[in-house]
């Protein structure tokens, strides 16, 4: 396993110990929704990188 990949998968498992949740959409047929969501961070590309705050139980 490369060392990219290494910690790519030990910080994906540290957000799921976490409760926090990663997602990844496909823009590869533009959809004006996801053109638009990209548009609200002044984007018309991706990739895009967002953080929400979670809530506390």
């Amino acid at each position: 396993m490369s060392a990219w990949r290494s910690a790519a998968s030990a910080s994906l498992r540290r957000c799921s110990q976490h409760g926090v949740h990663y997602l990844v959409g496909d823009f590869t047929r533009e959809d004006p929704a996801i053109a638009r969501y990209l548009a609200r961070f002044g984007r018309n590309g991706v990739p895009l990188y967002v953080l929400y705050p979670g809530w506390r139980r």
